[in-house]
């Protein structure tokens, strides 16, 4: 992926090496830089930084952020205020990209999905033709209530939440926004993992894909769509109960013909 490289040095070093890529961002958002920069230097020093050591962020597309320290820092991984400002900073960059992602992506006839950028880029989902939105998040509310209809699946994206609990209700919402001669717009803050994983759980129940073809298919038209590992188990569970489902009906299909061979059977022997 394209990376954005920061150096965030202790203030004892020169202007230049502390120096912030200000094209980078907004006023207001490079503000907010300055200040997580002075937190990690104030965390490096109480440990023992040098003069010449620096924390280096790495900062991933992903939103993901790895630290390191230029020398023999003693600064350790685990301060809680280090901690605390790496994850901020990381969740002010994903903001800052998640704004910025704001078109919607149909992985099925009259189905998009996206982040929160899409969900407030009004004339982006009226040109899609979109009626209804479907908020796969908490935290989130209507943004346009006299343009769309909204419905909501309050979950987290972490591996222990229970989004199988939510899959009917989203189901339901979906086909019945298609029914109407709708069309609707899936997401969550990202765009990549809840409002993924209900996509995908709806062309398994309305196509009869299979979990992993199901979640290519997404991906085939949203690139940055990676459900976590506790949606996909989910999704996989659900497969399996469509396939237990798909063969009793299959059974149950069968067994009237049976009936029928057997008793035209009985009818030929009597009648004989």
């Amino acid at each position: 992926g394209t990376f954005r490289r920061m150096v965030f040095a202790p203030a004892t070093t020169t202007t230049n090496a502390t120096a912030l890529n200000a094209r980078a961002f907004a006023p207001s958002t490079l503000a907010t830089v300055r200040a997580i920069r002075d937190a990690l230097t104030r965390a490096a020093n109480a440990k023992g930084a040098t003069s010449r050591g620096g924390t280096e962020m790495v900062l991933a597309d992903s939103g993901a952020v790895a630290s390191n320290t230029a020398s023999s820092s003693t600064m350790s991984g685990g301060d809680e205020e280090t901690a605390r400002v790496k994850a901020l900073f990381a969740a002010l960059l994903t903001a800052r990209r998640v704004k910025s992602d704001a078109d919607a992506s149909e992985v099925a006839p009259g189905v998009f999905v996206g982040g929160v950028g899409a969900a407030k880029n009004r004339d982006g989902l009226l040109a899609h033709g979109v009626t209804h939105v479907l908020t796969v998040c908490n935290g989130i509310s209507a943004f346009y209530e006299d343009d769309f209809t909204y419905g909501y699946a309050r979950v987290e994206d972490n591996t222990s939440a229970d989004i199988a609990a939510h899959f009917e209700y989203c189901y339901a919402f979906i086909v019945d926004a298609l029914a109407s001669g709708g069309r609707v717009f899936v997401h969550c803050f990202q765009g990549k993992s809840r409002s993924v994983a209900v996509c995908a759980m709806y062309l398994m129940r309305s196509e009869g894909l299979s979990a992993d073809d199901a979640l290519a298919r997404v991906r085939a038209v949203r690139h940055v769509a990676a459900p976590n590992s506790g949606f996909v188990a989910a999704l996989k569970a659900l497969e399996a109960r469509l396939s237990t489902r798909d063969e009793s009906e299959d059974d149950m299909e069968a067994s009237p013909k049976k009936k029928t061979k057997r008793a035209s059977a009985d009818v030929s022997a009597s009648e004989s």
